[in-house]
């Protein structure tokens, strides 16, 4: 079986986002189980090297070598993708990111649905965040999924739940699967040679963090973090912790990233390593994760493999992927994070509650079990 796989969200050139490594792991943990069927990595640029050194020889990158990534040219990759399953004729076309393309019915069409944040969030004057043509791109290629898909993953039934309800008269008679992000659930080892002399300086003083990963952009609730830096230095409040911060930075947010720069108590490592990160995670006081929307949070997951207590927003989707196993505040609030860090500070019995109960969700997220699953909707 011929089985095609748009993968451009694994580029490397773009950021390895949240949505990336979930591809990125299915993908791993799929060439453990699968060296039967051919894989077709279709793409603009080559593939981030630390999944092609993990994927066997039945997985096949092809590119354009085009690297597209501003406004309206993305259409040119759609094109790109539609000649190269022209000329594959694949058995299976999975589409695991946003974008996708029409196929012929003999084609088998899985698509997944992340979430429906670039449609869903508006500031608190009830405007949209995201502007009306990042809008525009997103309803194209969800509406293309739709129609031309067969299957529709999902990866919590938070998102399943929302796309039922706004487009139940598209989905008639597709099969709906949840396959839960997942993490590969082992320890490092870690190069210590190869790490940022910054974060070994960090983790070697005596300084306590909260630590954050993402991109950094309004919706991961990054301006809810300069506030709490801000507010943590009050005289009367004085908390000693800092917020550490690692991942690719977004374009437009010139003024957070300016205001950090003059804060002691906010230290940003931008893009990090897999070693790096796993050091920070390893050394931190608590996970930080005040998002204003999700499709579900692997830093979640991260930050439970490492027994870390999670401070997180009261997200409906964040309460099922972690039940009641971490601080919880309510969603874009900036005095109920404060108060909520306040208490994990102060409060040493309810601290040490939290250190080892976001353990407990791991084995519900179990990264063989998830790609059987996917597995058997490609192949059946």
């Amino acid at each position: 079986m011929n089985i095609a796989i748009e993968t451009r969200m694994l580029d490397f050139k773009l950021p390895f986002t949240g949505i990336a490594q979930y591809i990125n792991n299915l993908l791993i943990q799929l060439s453990k189980i699968d060296n039967k069927n051919n894989y077709l990595l279709i793409s603009d640029t080559p593939l981030r090297k630390e999944l092609m050194e993990n994927i066997g020889p039945n997985f096949k990158s092809i590119y354009s070598d085009k690297f597209i990534n501003k406004g309206w040219k993305i259409w040119l990759y759609e094109h790109y993708l539609h000649q190269m399953i022209d000329k594959y004729n694949p058995d299976v076309l999975w589409s695991p990111g946003i974008i996708t393309t029409s196929t012929s019915k003999n084609i088998k069409h899985v698509y997944n649905i992340h979430d429906l944040i670039r449609i869903e969030l508006k500031d608190k004057n009830n405007k949209y965040i995201y502007s009306f043509k990042q809008r525009l791109f997103f309803n194209y290629y969800l509406n293309k999924g739709l129609k031309y898909s067969n299957d529709l993953i999902f990866l919590t039934n938070d998102v399943k739940d929302k796309v039922n309800k706004l487009y139940s008269y598209k989905i008639k008679n597709k099969k709906e699967h949840i396959i839960y992000p997942s993490i590969q659930f082992k320890k490092r080892n870690i190069n210590y040679k190869n790490i940022n002399p910054k974060i070994l300086e960090l983790i070697n003083s005596d300084d306590k963090y909260l630590f954050f990963i993402g991109t950094k952009e309004r919706r991961k609730g990054i301006y809810l973090m300069l506030d709490l830096a801000k507010k943590m230095k009050n005289n009367k409040i004085n908390i000693p912790y800092k917020i550490v911060l690692a991942g690719a930075d977004l374009f437009g947010f010139d003024d957070f990233h300016e205001e950090v720069k003059h804060l002691d108590n906010i230290i940003d490592f931008k893009q990090i390593s897999e070693d790096e990160k796993a050091v920070l995670y390893q050394n931190c006081t608590a996970v930080l994760y005040p998002s204003l929307l999700e499709g579900f949070g692997i830093p979640l997951l991260e930050g439970a493999f490492y027994n870390k207590p999670i401070i997180a927003s009261n997200l409906p989707v964040f309460e099922e992927v972690m039940g009641n196993n971490y601080f919880s505040f309510k969603t874009g609030d900036s005095n109920s994070l404060l108060s909520t860090v306040s208490l994990f500070y102060h409060n040493d019995l309810i601290r040490d509650h939290f250190v080892n109960s976001a353990h407990k969700i791991l084995n519900k997220y179990n990264i063989e079990n998830e790609t059987e699953k996917l597995y058997h909707i490609l192949t059946s």
